[in-house]
């Protein structure tokens, strides 16, 4: 039972990996978002710490400060500056020590040097920091001072554990370590920050992570994002998850711990290297060349030696695959010109090949003839058509409602020739496209012909209707104002706006009918309808029932 239970965990612990590591990654992709929006942010945040920093400098302007006000003031723009900029740190060190000095408290001077032999280490100067803590006689000490030299001598060998090549050198300076560390833990109360993380150390060092993420859990409740404490303390716990290779909740706190370093303006961190490193054997080049470039920018300004060394390493690395990328993006960049070019080149010939279409279509025209003269002949017939139509009108000229159903046939019958014109046109197009030479005998295309024909029939239209309504652009003009009356070129029978109203004196109302009869869009002859009735000399909604009246019997 106890074995069916333990696989029947595994599964289900598998079943829902899928939706953990999305999860996860969602998370990610938002931290990443905010940690690249305070990137860019990072000269306010340093403006807030030089800012912090001017303010103590101010107080020292005081003319009337002791010296023990003076050596306080100091160690606040120490801390400052402690992982901002290594130069300035140990500038005002050294104001202190002179300050402990001329003060002759043994204590202070004490204070100073381990204060300059931590920052040495921590910008890997370990032999300066070790021959300044041999110095020191560890019984003048009191309780808190004799913490710090513990430290000190702890992080020193903790370094030189790290990053030594030999094992017996990584033996040696690892027993250092953990004696110091015991010394040190020791001295300190229980449930103070210094014991956790003492405590959370030796957890990890004994590979019993879930104990030592707990404990950190304590450290990191008590700590605020932005703060040196913070970044520290998620970044041991981003240190914690690489040891139980849980690469994703390391991932997580390294951004965590960068955003904090960034908001604290802290030019010695670690944690955006790391995770620039991470991204880049990710093959994420571009984000981890943006990320190491950053550390790098930080590093330079704290002039950490330790620290520069290791990040130029990266840097190199990571410069290097840029570099190359953009390179091969370089080389698309002029394929991609290559195959446009050749393109080019294809359009080229085609357009070629097109314009000796053209003159096939050209020599095409002369077998069109036949097509033309059965075009003349159906002018011509319209042409009798009017002829009749205008003998109708002079025989039953008291019967306006038979002169405006001849026109209507008569804009009809010529509206379907337009319209097989047209389809010739397109056939020949077709045709033409389709390469088919033999059948361009009997059919072609005619780009003008249709527009000579529209114009065709709007002379035939013009003169047909004057016949019938001769008096019409006077009884016209006579229904709008004065200054809005419609003149005519010389050698025009009728405009658009006219034929627009003709067309509505013998019945067709309609605007899409109109349209298509006379070649326009349905909008411009909407528009030339309300401009004609806006200019109305009588009321303007009457405008097209008086045009109605034109010419009729009264």
């Amino acid at each position: 039972m106890k074995y069916l239970n333990k696989i029947l965990l595994i599964l289900l612990s598998l079943f829902f990996l899928p939706f953990t590591i999305l999860a996860d990654q969602k998370e990610i992709d938002s931290l990443l978002v905010v940690l690249e929006q305070n990137m860019q942010k990072r000269e306010y945040y340093d403006n807030i710490r030089k800012n912090k920093i001017n303010e103590l400098k101010q107080l020292k302007q005081e003319s009337d400060l002791s010296n023990e006000q003076l050596y306080q003031i100091n160690k606040k723009i120490i801390k400052e500056y402690s992982a901002y900029s290594f130069d300035s740190t140990l500038r005002y060190i050294e104001h202190n020590k002179k300050v402990a000095k001329a003060l002759n408290n043994q204590l202070l001077i004490n204070e100073t040097r381990l204060q300059l032999a931590y920052s040495l280490a921590s910008s890997g100067h370990y032999k300066q920091s070790e021959d300044l803590l041999l110095k020191i006689n560890s019984s003048e000490l009191n309780k808190e001072l004799l913490k710090l030299y513990y430290n000190c001598y702890r992080k020193v060998y903790s370094d030189l554990d790290y990053f030594s090549f030999t094992y017996d050198a990584r033996k040696a300076y690892a027993y250092e370590y953990k004696l110091y560390t015991d010394s040190l833990i020791a001295l300190l109360e229980k449930q103070t920050d210094e014991y956790l993380y003492s405590k959370e150390w030796e957890l990890l060092d004994q590979k019993k992570y879930k104990e030592s993420l707990a404990v950190n859990s304590v450290r990191l409740a008590d700590a605020e994002m932005g703060t040196e404490k913070f970044s520290y303390v998620t970044f041991q716990r981003a240190l914690i998850y690489e040891m139980a290779r849980m690469r994703e909740k390391e991932k997580k706190y390294l951004i965590i711990s960068a955003i904090s370093d960034i908001k604290a303006a802290r030019k010695d961190n670690i944690s955006l290297t790391k995770l620039a490193k991470i991204i880049y054997y990710e093959q994420k080049v571009d984000e981890a060349y943006e990320y190491i470039k950053f550390s790098f920018e930080d590093a330079i300004f704290f002039n950490s030696k330790v620290r520069s060394t290791e990040i130029t390493k990266l840097f190199s690395l990571i410069l290097e695959a840029f570099q190359l990328k953009k390179t091969e993006q370089q080389k698309s960049l002029y394929l991609v010109m290559g195959i446009i070019t050749i393109l080019a080149i294809i359009l080229a010939l085609s357009l070629i090949s097109l314009f000796r279409q053209k003159q096939n279509i050209a020599k095409a025209r002369n077998e069109l003839t036949d097509i033309n003269s059965q075009l003349k002949e159906v002018n011509d017939q319209l042409e009798n058509t009017m002829l009749q139509l205008k003998n109708s009108y002079n025989r039953i000229s008291e019967s306006n409602s038979v002169k405006e159903a001849y026109i209507g046939n008569f804009i009809k019958i010529y509206s379907e020739f337009i319209d097989k014109l047209n389809d010739y046109r397109l056939k020949v197009k077709s045709l033409v496209v389709a390469k088919k030479h033999q059948e361009l005998l009997n059919i072609s295309k005619n780009d003008e012909h249709i527009e000579i024909e529209i114009n065709k029939f709007y002379s035939i239209f013009d003169k047909a209707f004057l016949d019938i309504y001769p008096e019409f652009v006077e009884e016209f003009n006579s229904l709008l104002k004065d200054d809005a009356q419609i003149t005519l070129k010389k050698g025009q029978m009728l405009n658009t706006e006219l034929r627009i109203f003709a067309l509505i004196r013998i019945g067709i109302t309609d605007s899409s009918k109109i349209a298509h009869l006379l070649r326009y869009s349905v909008n411009t002859i909407y528009n030339y309808r309300a401009k004609v009735k806006n200019n109305a000399k009588e009321i303007r909604d009457n405008f097209e029932e008086d045009v109605k009246e034109i010419g009729t019997f009264k």
